[in-house]
């Protein structure tokens, strides 16, 4: 699999959520419904994950879902922050270092 960077809108995450140095950012995951818990969404998630770890680069996201926190979780990802969107739910914004290089992109 050729990992790319793509053309994406701008971030709207708010700064101090925001890692600094130089990261992936995982703008979108989706399985279909049907084929959820099949493995699908780790295959798409590792392939991403195996890169960043051979390249040393910190990968980072955010989820309006919180059945989706324990998911990113059991692939490395730490919770950063939190905040409730404006008359909506709870955004978790996560980070991620690369295997053998730090706690997870845990907030200092």
């Amino acid at each position: 699999m050729s990992i790319r960077p793509g053309r994406f809108p701008p971030c709207t995450t708010p700064a101090a959520h925001r890692p600094r140095e130089p990261h992936w950012y995982l703008y979108f995951l989706g399985v279909d419904p049907d084929r959820q818990g099949t493995g699908r969404g780790h295959a798409l998630l590792q392939a991403v994950l195996d890169h960043c770890d051979a390249t040393g680069t910190p990968a980072y996201l955010e989820t309006a879902k919180p059945e989706n926190v324990d998911f990113y979780g059991r692939h490395g990802f730490r919770i950063r922050a939190a905040k409730p969107l404006r008359g909506g739910p709870m955004q978790v914004y996560l980070g991620r270092d690369p295997a053998g290089t730090g706690p997870g992109g845990v907030a200092p």
